[in-house]
């Protein structure tokens, strides 16, 4: 009989584990179904944890992400020639600022998950 190994994405080679959960004697506790429920828990609990780190993770890096450009941004601006103020009026600026930013912000936030999604 050829057996297929199937590999889960934590590289546990599944077939091992329902031939030992499927070799178990009956005696044992592993045939309760409070044992698999646990063992779905736990699994479930560790997923949640995980998902929820890495959440946070890239929405605390898009924040520094924006602060950082926004930093530059605004060092480049104040410290640009006298010309380019005379030219360039405050509210013009102003604008500029806020919807580039509010753009960027948004973009930045959102692409930076669904990039991480295709590295898995």
């Amino acid at each position: 009989m050829i057996e297929k190994r199937y590999k889960s994405p934590c590289g546990l080679n599944l077939m091992l584990l329902i031939r030992y959960w499927s070799e178990t004697p009956p005696g044992e506790g592993a045939n309760n179904p409070i044992y698999y429920i646990t063992v779905y828990a736990v699994i479930t609990t560790i997923g949640l944890v995980v998902s929820t780190v890495r959440w946070f993770v890239l929405y605390s890096g898009s924040i520094h992400a924006s602060t950082v450009l926004y930093e530059r941004l605004l060092e480049t601006v104040l410290f640009a020639n006298i010309r380019f103020h005379d030219t360039v009026s405050r509210g013009r600026l102003l604008n500029r600022f806020g919807k580039d930013f509010e753009g960027m912000e948004d973009k930045i936030f959102l692409k930076i998950p669904k990039s991480s999604d295709l590295v898995r």
